[in-house]
């Protein structure tokens, strides 16, 4: 996989980018990290990991499952 970019994002700070169809993002940290994604022709469209997880709180009890990847974990919050 060819590194396209690679940046360095300093503590209680933030970082912007654009992901292409078929890119692939790798976020490492030696903290944890807020993470938000959206399209940018429709900014309601969104993967929020704050509302992912009060989502799966208010599930508690139920069959919540685990998504090993992001389409499936989209795919199961718009049907949800």
């Amino acid at each position: 996989m060819k590194k396209l970019q690679e940046a360095h994002v300093p503590y209680n700070t933030g970082w912007a980018g654009e992901l292409k169809k078929g890119q692939v993002i790798r976020i490492t940290a030696t903290t944890t990290v807020d993470f938000v994604c959206m399209r940018l022709d429709n900014l309601k469209e969104r993967f929020d990991q704050a509302r992912f997880f009060a989502l799966c709180a208010e599930n508690q009890g139920f069959n919540v499952q685990a998504f090993t990847s992001y389409e499936d974990a989209m795919e199961w919050l718009i049907t949800s």
